[in-house]
């Protein structure tokens, strides 16, 4: 019974930091849905994420393309695929990409807000943020995809009307030839 109890009250003790997280950042949906019977066991992976692609867009809006490199899931040829180059060598890359764009005018500006739900137990994520794109700045919606590799990563962003070419350079394809 005093096992029991101490389980319930653990997880009571979780269920009030997650709360208080998510009180604490009213722009960031942490995990919208996840406290249904059948999401629940899903919520770690969604909180995870949430809290992955805040940091990622945090710093991308602040020019920290280093740290924004750590929230990256990266990948060569195919997602389902493990990179066969080193990890330190695609960050390089992805930095090193990110870093072009922006001096050819092209970044993410401010970031607005982010969403993080459960789609048949994946997150997924929709982030609203200012692009500056040679001297001109607009609000759009971003689709972000996430990938479990050394914890949930954002994978790839999806601007409206497909993928542009800053969705390319922040997303984790690297292809060592093209980017070049």
């Amino acid at each position: 019974m005093k096992r029991r109890l101490l389980i319930a009250s653990g997880i009571a003790g979780v269920l009030l930091v997650v709360v208080a997280i998510a009180v604490a950042s009213p722009n960031i949906t942490a995990c919208k849905g996840v406290f249904s019977r059948t999401s629940f066991v899903f919520a770690p992976a969604c909180y995870q994420a949430a809290g992955a692609a805040r940091a990622y867009y945090r710093h991308l809006a602040a020019g920290a393309f280093v740290d924004a490199a750590r929230y990256v899931a990266y990948y060569e040829t195919f997602s389902d695929v493990a990179p066969t180059t080193p990890p330190a060598q695609l960050r390089q890359q992805w930095v090193q990409r990110v870093s072009a764009l922006q001096a050819q005018g092209t970044y993410v500006a401010q970031i607005h807000s982010v969403e993080v739900m459960l789609e048949d137990g994946y997150p997924v994520g929709v982030a609203t943020v200012t692009i500056h794109q040679q001297g001109q700045e607009w609000t759009i919606t971003q689709h972000i995809h996430f990938m479990d590799v050394e914890g949930w990563k954002v994978q790839a962003v999806v601007s409206p009307g497909g993928e542009t070419a800053l969705d390319y350079a922040v997303s984790g394809h690297i292809d060592l030839h093209l980017d070049q």
